[in-house]
C-alpha cells in the first residue's frame, strides 16, 4: 500500500471512531452554550433563540409556561444528541 491509500484506509478510519465522541459531546455543549451567549450578548428580532422567545413571552403574559416548553424543546434536542453520544462511545470501545 501506498502513503496515501494507508493514510485513506487504515488511519482515517481509526482516528474518526476515536474522534466522533468527544466530537458529538461538543455538538451538545455548543447548542446549551449558544443559547447562554445569544442570552448575554443579546439578539436582533430576526435571531430571537427560543429561550429569549420563552424569557419575552414570560415577561408579557406572567405565565411561566413558555419557559417549561423551552426547556423541554432543549431537552427533545439535546437527549437525542446524548444517547446518540454514548451508544458511539459503547460502539467505539468494543473495537479497542
Amino acid at each position: 500500500m501506498s502513503g496515501p491509500q494507508t493514510t485513506f484506509w487504515i488511519v482515517i478510519p481509526q482516528a474518526f471512531r476515536i474522534m466522533l465522541p468527544p466530537l458529538t459531546n461538543e455538538l451538545v455543549l455548543l447548542l446549551k452554550d449558544t443559547a447562554l451567549v445569544a442570552l448575554v450578548l443579546g439578539s436582533t428580532a430576526a435571531t430571537v433563540d427560543i429561550y429569549k422567545f420563552a424569557r419575552n413571552e414570560v415577561t408579557e403574559t406572567f405565565n411561566g409556561t413558555p419557559l417549561v416548553v423551552a426547556a423541554l424543546i432543549y431537552l427533545l434536542i439535546t437527549l437525542p444528541l446524548t444517547y446518540l453520544a454514548r451508544w458511539l462511545e459503547r460502539r467505539g470501545g468494543r473495537g479497542r
